[in-house]
């Protein structure tokens, strides 16, 4: 049997309309009770969007809805023997109170319970993630494929103390004063001790002691990291909008004082500039960096002239003219798990470096990078730029990072005549195929005391805070290929690439004082080229040990020895030989220096060096090289 409905004269339709709105009345005042806008005050002004409610999942487990006076804390049993009232029902009101007409809506009864935790501000950060070593929760990127293209959060007032006003910010904050370094010999615990202050007004403290008792000099307008100081006050806007103007001077004084080819003198000198655009403060891109700079170099080798060796003692020679060096654009991925470098830049800025161990040395055995790579696979190094690019995965958990490099080779590399300005490339142009794979642990022997307390977030552009730390270590693999025709042969045969391996290892090996710089490191690097018809050194050897703090007083100067050795590759000992020049085998250089920081950004450095076969050839008597280098930036 069919059962028609006449919805015209049933009494169904009604019943349905009056159903649905008791269920939408229900809902919405669910939800108006859900959401309080007393706690959350952003939250009831606009629903999150999508990528807010995705930015708040976390792997982390969820705090209970249910508050609790304290963590761990259960809530405490009713007064008076009442029972405790199971999940989802509602205690009885109080004896003598009036009960509620039937039908009606009962008051809420008062709690002492407190009220329920506010929802976290969309804008909110969590910590997970953003310190070194914790992991990602993947809400945090298998949502946001392009991390840099989402709109930065409106700064906070904290945010504005330290980077001043914004371009572009969220929202109009009122910025506080941008906060300055004292001036060198005013800070709390220092001690001038010339010029003498006679009068009410403060003068530039030419020497002081700082609040360890050390030893300083200081430059009039001087600031911090900053030798030329703050250009009243212009410096620290433009950093705290993300337009950082770096500059340095460095000098190599050296005199080659007995052996080699003849007693000699030698001077070089490199001035450098530098413009590094945060483009996550400036334009609020988040990640990026974008670098432009150049270099003037000057002066004399004095290896070629006066000795005559392999190894030139002044790591400041090379490419003497007027440089444009780098333009190049860098990326930060997934909160740094990923890294992304490309422009005008060379392989060994990335590559085998380590700018705060071989950077202390003279010499170019193992300054910048080990010579031996740039040497042999023809590998673009400081001061002389190509085009190219890398990608770095950063394992933060684990301390562990990858990289893989590809870059221009040409054989207009180091031609001063060019300048750094011939961006061409061109057919009988080549390339180096770089890959490194490290692990940057930390060991800590010390756990920080109880007494210690971080440096505050708030701190001036110009300050950089010293934190507690272990002994830092870096231990690196690396492999490089140079696929060229053109690639330069000692013998006419068809070698028509390069390649080698290298390993480099340094680590703190003992803290004079716990979670300081004041130490022991150890560090050594091996390169290995097997093709003898185009790697030149196709052994090498270095490895040294750096003290800091070594004298009293004086925590921050560095005692610095090397030792660098090579090996000359057979086809160049046979071209040698067949021009009468001597039978290279071997070169051996002992290095000892002691770095001064009479500042932060100034350092006197003594040195010596003892150069055994210069040449390789055992021709050349070997030679005493005394000296010294000056460094400063403004």
């Amino acid at each position: 049997m069919k059962c028609y409905i006449d919805f015209q004269n049933d009494r169904v339709l009604p019943s349905f309309a009056t159903l649905s709105a008791f269920l939408t009345l229900t809902l919405f005042s669910a939800t108006a009770q859900s959401t309080n806008p007393q706690a959350d005050p952003q939250a009831a002004a606009s629903p999150p969007d999508v990528e807010e409610v995705y930015e708040g999942i976390s792997d982390v487990d969820q705090p209970s809805a249910s508050p609790s006076p304290s963590s761990g804390s259960t809530p405490p049993p009713p007064p008076n023997g009442s029972p405790s009232p199971t999940p989802g029902s509602t205690l009885p009101p109080p004896s003598g109170s009036p009960s509620p007409p039937p039908g009606s809506t009962p008051l809420p009864q008062p709690s002492s319970s407190p009220p329920p935790p506010a929802a976290p501000s969309p804008n909110s950060t969590p910590p997970a993630g953003q310190q070194p070593g914790a992991p990602i929760p993947r809400g945090r990127h298998q949502h946001r494929p392009f991390p840099f293209l989402v709109q930065r959060p409106s700064p906070t007032v904290e945010e504005e103390a330290t980077s001043g006003y914004q371009l572009f910010p969220g929202e109009q904050v009122e910025a506080a004063p941008p906060l300055h370094a004292p001036r060198p010999g005013y800070g709390e615990g220092e001690q001038i001790l010339f010029p003498p202050n006679c009068g009410s007004q403060p003068v530039w403290a030419l020497f002081y002691l700082d609040k360890q008792r050390e030893f300083c000099f200081g430059f009039p307008f001087s600031e911090g990291i900053w030798g030329t100081g703050d250009w009243f006050g212009l410096r620290h806007t433009l950093v705290d909008n993300g337009i950082n103007i770096i500059g340095s001077y460095g000098a190599d004084i050296l005199w080659n004082v007995d052996g080699g080819l003849s007693p000699g003198f030698a001077y070089a000198d490199c001035i450098d500039l530098r413009l590094d655009l945060d483009l996550e403060r400036l334009i609020g891109w988040r990640g990026a960096h974008f670098v432009i700079s150049g270099l003037d170099r000057n002066g004399a080798n004095l290896s070629q002239q006066h000795i005559g060796n392999q190894f030139t003692v002044a790591q400041i020679w090379g490419d003497q003219t007027i440089n444009f060096y780098g333009l190049w654009l860098e990326q930060n991925l997934f909160d740094g798990w990923w890294n992304i470098k490309l422009g005008r830049i060379a392989a060994t800025d990335d590559f085998t470096s380590n700018p705060l161990i071989y950077g202390l040395y003279l010499n170019n055995g193992i300054d910048g990078q080990p010579m031996a790579v740039a040497v042999n696979g023809y590998v673009s190094a400081y001061p002389a730029a190509v085009w190219g690019g890398r990608i770095r995965f950063n394992d933060k958990k684990h301390n562990v990072y990858a990289m893989f490099g590809i870059y221009q080779t040409t054989n207009r590399l180091y031609k001063p005549a060019y300048h750094g300005l011939d961006f061409s490339i061109r057919k009988n142009d080549g390339m180096n195929l770089l890959w490194e794979l490290g692990w940057v642990p930390e060991f800590q022997p010390h756990p920080p005391p109880s007494s210690y307390r971080p440096p505050p977030a708030v701190t001036p552009s110009s300050v950089v805070p010293e934190f507690w730390h272990g002994m830092p270590g870096h231990y690196k693999f690396g492999i490089f290929y140079t696929p060229w025709r053109d690639i330069p042969q000692f013998l006419p045969r068809d070698t028509f690439y390069s390649y080698g391996f290298y390993w480099l290892f340094d680590q703190m090996v003992y803290q004079a004082v716990p979670g300081t710089d004041r130490g022991l490191t150890l560090w050594t690097a091996f390169i290995y080229s097997p093709p003898q018809n185009t790697a030149l050194m196709p052994f090498q050897f270095s490895g040294g040990f750096i003290y800091t703090g070594l004298i009293p007083y004086r925590s921050k100067d560095q005692l610095a020895y090397a030792i660098y050795y090579t090996s000359f590759s057979k086809d160049f000992s046979a071209v040698r030989r067949a021009s009468n020049l001597g039978n290279p085998t071997y070169e051996v250089v002992l290095e000892l220096g002691y770095r001064i920081n009479l500042a932060s950004y100034l350092y006197i450095e003594p040195d010596i060096q003892y150069v055994i076969r210069p040449g390789g050839t055992g021709r050349i008597p070997n030679a005493l090289v005394v000296g010294g280098q000056i460094g400063m930036s403004f």
